[in-house]
């Protein structure tokens, strides 16, 4: 028992000699540890933690809880409110991105058929004149008018006329290439922007398209089938002129007019931009 006691009091002795020079250690690693969560919240690192002693989990008021646990327990909470707080601003920083490409969606978008409008397929076909001057890449364009489109609406009322446009838009964009354009740019009238196609493949390409027309079923909202065909006429830009995309439409437009006063339901070319219509295939 004396050797015990007499161990303890050397132990205290030694403790209490030893105390003043392992303080500054102690005091000194705990600011190189708080100095270094600091470090870490200013590089963005905001998962970043102090180590905090069981007792200042329990009540950081604690008597027995040192000021150092104290402080790590409010970087602590520091942390986690900008950490909140820059979760809130990237939530409300992603709403408002998507709330911008809804907007610029809905400038370039038909409201009706959600298709491309007149204005964005003007600046594609700008965009392919400008690809066919610098890199002599050839495209095509083609307008398509629903036939007889008001004969529709009389007999089956306008609701049925716009199911036939929303229908005819959606099968238009399945029916093209990925890299081509189709947009709505009149009543019933849609157009085709067929990018990097040489002018003797333009024809078999927009037959396919008019065949899968002729073979969709619109129907009425009560069932009705009701036949839909569409006239189409093209033009093909393949050697860099000084031509203008108002040309473009211009001839574009002519050829279909042509099919429109010659029966429908047909395809015409306008040859090599300087030519007039040729033959007109309809079925």
């Amino acid at each position: 028992m004396d050797m015990i006691l007499i161990s303890i009091g050397v132990n205290a002795v030694c403790f209490l000699v030893a105390a003043p020079i392992l303080a500054p250690v102690l005091i000194l690693k705990d600011m190189r540890q708080i100095e270094s969560f600091v470090e870490c919240i200013k590089k963005g690192q905001l998962g970043a933690s102090l180590p905090v002693g069981r007792k200042a989990f329990g009540d950081v008021n604690n008597s027995d809880v040192n000021e150092f646990d104290r402080l790590r327990v409010s970087l602590n909470w520091m942390a986690r409110q900008i950490a909140l707080r820059e979760e809130r601003i990237q939530s409300q920083r992603d709403e408002a991105i998507e709330i911008r490409k809804k907007l610029e969606e809905a400038v370039i978008r038909d409201p009706l058929t959600n298709i491309y409008n007149r204005q964005y397929f003007r600046d594609q076909i700008a965009k392919a004149l400008s690809n066919l001057f610098r890199y002599h890449r050839p495209f095509a364009l083609a307008l398509l008018d629903v036939d007889f489109f008001k004969r529709i609406n009389d007999t089956h009322g306008h609701l049925t006329g716009d199911r036939v446009l929303v229908g005819l838009a959606h099968l238009l964009r399945s029916t093209v290439r990925e890299g081509d354009t189709v947009a709505r740019v009149g009543g019933e009238e849609f157009a085709v922007l067929l990018n990097d196609i040489r002018e003797s493949d333009v024809g078999a390409f927009l037959d396919r398209v008019q065949t899968a027309i002729r073979a969709e079923v619109f129907t009425t909202d009560d069932g009705l089938a009701v036949p839909v065909t569409v006239s189409m006429g093209y033009v093909a830009a393949a050697i860099p002129a000084e031509i203008t995309q108002d040309d473009l439409i211009r001839k574009a437009d002519e050829a279909l007019y042509f099919v429109k006063r010659n029966g429908r339901n047909g395809i015409m070319n306008w040859v090599e931009l300087g030519g007039g219509a040729h033959e007109m295939c309809i079925a």
